[in-house]
C-alpha cells in the first residue's frame, strides 16, 4: 500500500515537473486527463444504460413514491400508473443534517427523525388542493418533473400541496389507444378526487406534449379538475415565425406520416422511442453533439451527478403502439385538428376547447425552438376569437413567457424551478379569484429590505393583438393544408404497396434485433464494459483524477483551442441554418405554389358558435340586483382592474376580506368566485353604470363606509395606489354619498 501511494506521489510530481517545462506540455497533460476522465464518465452513462434496461428502466425520479392505481390492471389496460409522493421535501433536508452529526448525535437524532416523522404522518392534507403532474410520453421515461429536488415535483411539496404523478412503463399494453390512455387519467384523477373530498378539485399540470392530451382530456371531462397547468406544451402545431420555427415543416418535407408508419412496422407494430430523440437531437446539431460536449469537457473536474441522471432520462428509449403515434402525427401535427375543433373518439364527439372551464396557466419561452409560444398560444386566439368571448365564457387565461431558455431548460433548470413553476404553483390557487380575462403573468424580484418573499407576482390584462404581436403572421399556415391531402395520399400509397413487404419480413423475433441495433443504443454498446478497450479508461480516468495536472485558460494552446471551438460551432450553426433554409424554401414551393392550392383548397371550417345567452347581461337590470355581498366584491374587483394589473397582493387582500368579514366569511371559495366572475361581467358589460348602481346595493350607512374601507384595503396592498384607483374610490364613495 505504501510503494502505491509513494509511486502515485512519484507520478504526481513527475506530471508537474514536466507540465513546468512549457505550455504545450501543460497542456498536453491536462487534454489527455480530461479525455480519460470523459471516457471513463461515457463508460458509466453506457453502463447505467443497461443496468436500467435490464431493471425494466424504471422512471427516473429524485422523490419517493408509491403507486395508488396502475393503469396495467384495468378493464382496459394501458402502461400508465398513478402514483403519490410520499417524501416532504423537508425529510431531504432532515436527511442530509443526520447523515453530518450522526457520529455525534446518534441517538438523540434518531428520537428526533421519529418524531419528525410520526408529525409528518399525521399532518393534515385534507384540505390543500392535490397537484397532479403528467409528464410527456415522447421517446423519454418519466421524470423529468421530479429528476432534481428544485423542480415541479419540489416546488409543489414546498408549498404543501399532496403531489400526484403519472407515470408510464416502457411498452405499452397490446391494443393501447389514446383513447384509453384518456379514460385511464380520468380514473386516475377521479382517484385522487376521492382521496381528498374535502379539498379543491386537484389541478394539474400537463409537461410538453401531456399539455395537449391534458387539454383534450379537460375539455371533454370539463367538471373533473381544476386549474390547467400547460408547460412549454405546443397544440398550434402550424404556428411559427418564417425563417424561425422550421421543425413544423419536417413531416411535410418527409411526405407526411407514411413514414412514421414504416417506422412502425419495423418496431412490428411499436414505435421506437429513441427515433423521436434523435428528430429532437438533430433540431441543433451544434448544441447536442459539439458545444455541449465540449462543456462537459471543459468542467470535467466538477460533480457529474446531474450529466448522468440527465442522460439516465433522455437515452431511456420508451415505445408507442402503432395506433398512438399515426394519432399523434396525423391529427396535431399534420391536420391540426385540435386547435381546429375537429378532433374526435369512436363515438364520433368533437373535442372543442372553448369547453375548458377552469383557469388555464400556459408557459412557453421565445428561445424554446420544439414548442415555440407561437404554438403554445395561438391557440387561444383561434379557440376564442376575441378577449370578449373569453370574458363571456367566464374563462381566465394566464400566459407566462421566458425569454432565453430552450425547450428542456423549461422543465429541468434549476432557476426556472425555483422562479417560474414556483410562481405558477404558489398561484395556482390564486388564478380563480381572476375577473375572466386574458392575462400575463409577470415575476419581478423582490427587494429583500422590504420583503422575505424573494419574487413578486401580478397578472397584466392582455388582449388578442399581445399574441399575435408574437408571431409575424398566419398567412404561412395557408400552406399546410395541401400537406395534409398529400399525407394522406402517401400514407394510402405505402400501405397498400410496401406495408405487405415490410411486415412479412419483421416479425417478433427480429424486431427486438433491430430495436437494440438502433444508432442510439449502438453508441451505448461502444462506451459500455461491454467493450473491453473501455476498461483501460476506467483505470486512466481514475489515476488522472487521483493526479489532475490543471492547465491554466490563459494558457496560449487554451486560448487556440476555444477560438477553433467557436469557429467550429459557428460552421455547424451556419450547415444547421442553411438545412433550415432550404427545408423551409422546399416546403414553401411544394405546398405553397398556387397551382398546389388550387388541388387542395383550404377548408378551415366554420366553428359553429355556442350559445352564450346565459352569460351576456342583455338585461340592463342586473347591475341592480344583489345586496352587500355583491356590490362589496363589484367594489373590490373594480379597483384591482382599472389599472389593468391584478396584483397578486390585490388577490390577497380579496380573499383575506373574505375570509374575514362577517357577511363572506361563511361564503364556500367556490362560491366567491363565482361571485367575481359575475361581478366583473356586470363591470365589463357597462362600468359606469355598475358603479353609479351600488347605492341601490347598500342601502345602510355603516356597510356603505365598512364596503369602501375593504375597497380600499384592496388598492393599498399593493403600496403603490396609482391615480386611477384613488380616483374610483373618490367616485364610489360620491356615489354611495358617504363624503
Amino acid at each position: 500500500m505504501t510503494s502505491q501511494v509513494f509511486n502515485s506521489n512519484l507520478i504526481s510530481e513527475q506530471l508537474k515537473t514536466l507540465s513546468s517545462f512549457h505550455p504545450f506540455f501543460e497542456y498536453a497533460i491536462d487534454r489527455s486527463q480530461r479525455v480519460s476522465i470523459i471516457g471513463n464518465l461515457l463508460r458509466k452513462q453506457s453502463s447505467l444504460f443497461f443496468k436500467d434496461l435490464k431493471n425494466n428502466q424504471p422512471p427516473v425520479i429524485s422523490f419517493k413514491y408509491e403507486i395508488i392505481m396502475d393503469g396495467r390492471k384495468l378493464d382496459k389496460p394501458v402502461n400508465y400508473a398513478l402514483t403519490k409522493i410520499i417524501e416532504r421535501r423537508g425529510d431531504i433536508k432532515r436527511r442530509k443534517d443526520a447523515q453530518e452529526k450522526v457520529e455525534r448525535e446518534k441517538r438523540s437524532l434518531a428520537e428526533r427523525r421519529n418524531s419528525e416523522l410520526a408529525h409528518l404522518a399525521s399532518s393534515d392534507e385534507s384540505n390543500k388542493r392535490p397537484i397532479i403532474i403528467i409528464d410527456p410520453r415522447s421517446g423519454s421515461a418519466p421524470g423529468i418533473a421530479g429528476s432534481k429536488k428544485n423542480s415541479e415535483i419540489g416546488m409543489a411539496l414546498q408549498a404543501g400541496h399532496p403531489v400526484y404523478y403519472i407515470i408510464f412503463f416502457p411498452k405499452p399494453e397490446k391494443g393501447q389507444t389514446l383513447e384509453d390512455v384518456k379514460n385511464a387519467e380520468v380514473k386516475f384523477i377521479e382517484e385522487v378526487r376521492r382521496l381528498h373530498p374535502d379539498a379543491p378539485r386537484p389541478s394539474v399540470i400537463g409537461n410538453s406534449q401531456a399539455g395537449w392530451a391534458l387539454a383534450m382530456l379537460s375539455a371533454e371531462e370539463p367538471d373533473l379538475a381544476g386549474p390547467l397547468i400547460l408547460n412549454g406544451s405546443p397544440i398550434s402545431y402550424w404556428a411559427g415565425v418564417e425563417g424561425k420555427h422550421v421543425m413544423r415543416y419536417r413531416t411535410g418535407i418527409m411526405g407526411g406520416s407514411w413514414f412514421v408508419s414504416f417506422l412502425s412496422d419495423l418496431g412490428n407494430g411499436y414505435f421506437d422511442g429513441a427515433h423521436l430523440v434523435t428528430g429532437y437531437e438533430a433540431v441543433d446539431p451544434a448544441n447536442t453533439f459539439f458545444r455541449q460536449p465540449y462543456k462537459l469537457f471543459s468542467n470535467v473536474d466538477k460533480e457529474h451527478s446531474s450529466y448522468l441522471k440527465f442522460e439516465r432520462w433522455w437515452n431511456s428509449y420508451y415505445m408507442m403502439t402503432e395506433e398512438e403515434i399515426n394519432f399523434i402525427v396525423n391529427k396535431l401535427f399534420i391536420e391540426n385538428s385540435l386547435e381546429k375543433g375537429e378532433v374526435g373518439f369512436k363515438d364520433g364527439k368533437k373535442i372543442d376547447l372553448k369547453d375548458l372551464k377552469d383557469p388555464i396557466v400556459l408557459f412557453s419561452s421565445g428561445a424554446d425552438n420544439i414548442s415555440p409560444p407561437q404554438q403554445a398560444l395561438n391557440w387561444v386566439t383561434k379557440v376564442w376569437g376575441s378577449e370578449e368571448e373569453i370574458k363571456k365564457q367566464d374563462q381566465v387565461i394566464v400566459y407566462l413567457l421566458h425569454e432565453n431558455i430552450r425547450h428542456m431548460g423549461i422543465f429541468i433548470s434549476d432557476r426556472i424551478a425555483v422562479k417560474e413553476h414556483k410562481g405558477i404553483i404558489e398561484s395556482v390557487d390564486k388564478v380563480g379569484y381572476l375577473s375572466p380575462g386574458l392575462y400575463e403573468m409577470i415575476i419581478e424580484k423582490n427587494d429583500p429590505r422590504y420583503t422575505e418573499k424573494e419574487y413578486d407576482i401580478r397578472f397584466e390584462e392582455r388582449t388578442f393583438e399581445d399574441i399575435k404581436n408574437l408571431d409575424d403572421s398566419d398567412n404561412d399556415e395557408l400552406s399546410f393544408y395541401p400537406a395534409v391531402s398529400v399525407s394522406w395520399w402517401n400514407d394510402r400509397l405505402y400501405t397498400r404497396t410496401l406495408r405487405p413487404v415490410v411486415r412479412t419480413m419483421v416479425n417478433r423475433w427480429n424486431a427486438p434485433f433491430l430495436k437494440m441495433h438502433h444508432p442510439q443504443r449502438t453508441v451505448r454498446y461502444i462506451f459500455s464494459d461491454m467493450n473491453p478497450l473501455m476498461y483501460f479508461f476506467k483505470i486512466w480516468g481514475h489515476q488522472a483524477k487521483k493526479n489532475r495536472i490543471q492547465c491554466s485558460r490563459e494558457n496560449p494552446f487554451v486560448v487556440c483551442e476555444e477560438k477553433a471551438v467557436d469557429f467550429i460551432g459557428s460552421c455547424l450553426d451556419f450547415q444547421r441554418d442553411l438545412r433550415d433554409s432550404w427545408q423551409e424554401y422546399f416546403f414553401r414551393q411544394m405546398y405553397g405554389n398556387p397551382f398546389v392550392r388550387a388541388m387542395f383548397p383550404p377548408n378551415p371550417g366554420k366553428k359553429e358558435q355556442k350559445d352564450v345567452s346565459s352569460f351576456q347581461l342583455s338585461d340592463r337590470f342586473k347591475k341592480f340586483k344583489g345586496g352587500f355581498e355583491e356590490a362589496v366584491i363589484r367594489m373590490m374587483v373594480s379597483v384591482a382592474l382599472i389599472d389593468n394589473v391584478f396584483s397578486e397582493k390585490e388577490i390577497n387582500a380579496i380573499i383575506s376580506a373574505a375570509n374575514t368579514h362577517p357577511k363572506l366569511k361563511n361564503i364556500p371559495d367556490r362560491a366567491i368566485k363565482d361571485l367575481i366572475r359575475e361581478q366583473s361581467a356586470v363591470l365589463n358589460q357597462d362600468f359606469k353604470g355598475a358603479i353609479e348602481s351600488l347605492s341601490y346595493l347598500i342601502q345602510n350607512h355603516e356597510e356603505r363606509l365598512e364596503a369602501v374601507e375593504m375597497m380600499r384595503m384592496v388598492a393599498d396592498s399593493d403600496f403603490d395606489v396609482s391615480p386611477e384607483e384613488d380616483q374610483l374610490i373618490i367616485e364610489v364613495m360620491e356615489v354611495l354619498n358617504i363624503i
